[in-house]
C-alpha cells in the first residue's frame, strides 16, 4: 500500500507500507518469537533509511486482528506459503526463509523511484 499525503503546493509525500507477517515458533526451550525480533530490527533500520517515506508493521499470524488481511489468509491457504511473509505495499515480496534486507531495500527503492516520476 502506498499512501499519499498532500504537503507543499504541487508536492505529494509518499508513504510506503512494509508489512511482515510471522508467528511464534516452538523450539527446545519453549516458544520463540524470533520473526518478530528480526522483523522489528529490519523495520527500524528501514525507517532510519527512509524517514517519512516508509511505514513498517509486524503482524502476528496468531493475532485475532489478522482478519484485517483476508487476502493474506487466502494466499497462505491456497498456496501453502511459509512464514515469514514480507509485503512491500500490496506486493508479496517474499515467503519463507530469511528476511533478505538488501533485496528488500532494493525493491523499496524501485517503488519509491517509480512513484517520484
Amino acid at each position: 500500500m502506498l499512501l499519499r499525503f498532500a504537503c507543499a503546493p504541487g508536492r505529494v509525500l509518499l508513504m510506503l507500507t512494509v508489512r511482515i507477517f510471522g508467528a511464534p515458533t516452538a523450539c527446545a526451550a519453549g516458544v520463540s518469537d524470533g520473526w518478530r525480533s528480526a522483523a522489528h530490527a529490519i523495520g527500524d533500520r528501514l525507517a532510519r533509511m527512509y524517514p517519512g517515506k516508509l511505514r513498517f508493521e509486524y503482524v502476528d499470524m496468531l493475532d485475532p486482528g489478522l482478519d484485517r488481511f483476508p487476502e493474506v489468509l487466502e494466499k497462505v491457504s491456497a498456496e501453502g506459503l511459509q512464514l515469514p511473509l514480507v509485503y512491500v505495499g500490496d506486493e508479496l515480496f517474499s515467503a519463507g526463509g530469511k528476511i533478505h534486507g538488501p533485496g528488500l531495500r532494493h525493491r523499496i527503492e524501485q517503488i519509491l523511484a517509480l512513484e517520484e516520476l
